[in-house]
């Protein structure tokens, strides 16, 4: 954190209070480097500033519980929509797709897929650029 305010109108206690009821709904792993500076341009405002690194999405609370009450289904849904999106944009707009990063999705077998042979298989003879759903399309999974 950086926070800047004016020398006319310092820091109060409740907007310290604000600022760290924010910080606790983080992990409490979180290493924070706390920093004041002073800006009379500022007036009566406040500014905080809020760098963030190192962490994935799953580390946002607000995220792990929007994706826990995710159905297995509603997941898939998304990925096809998105799959859906992605078309139209390189459709409507070819020089997106160049400037576009892929989006990986993942798929962890379940303890049975490991031993399905069928499931083995598709693996091994779909070069891993073309899976995407197949997998799972393909053995019902």
């Amino acid at each position: 954190f950086n926070i800047a305010c004016s020398t006319k109108q310092e820091l109060m206690m409740f907007e310290m209070d604000q600022i760290h009821d924010f910080m606790k709904r983080f992990n409490n792993q979180v290493e924070v480097i706390w920093g004041i500076t002073f800006d009379d341009n500022l007036d009566q405002d406040l500014k905080v500033t809020l760098l963030a690194t190192g962490f994935n999405l799953m580390n946002v609370p607000q995220i792990q519980e929007r994706t826990a009450h995710k159905t297995e289904e509603e997941l898939a849904k998304e990925r096809i929509k998105d799959e859906k999106r992605t078309i139209r944009l390189d459709t409507y707009y070819p020089d997106h797709k160049a400037k576009r990063r892929k989006r990986y999705l993942p798929y962890v077998l379940k303890l049975e897929e490991m031993d399905d042979d069928a499931v083995i298989a598709s693996l091994e003879n779909t070069p891993a650029y073309r899976r995407g759903m197949t997998i799972k399309d393909n053995h019902n999974v």
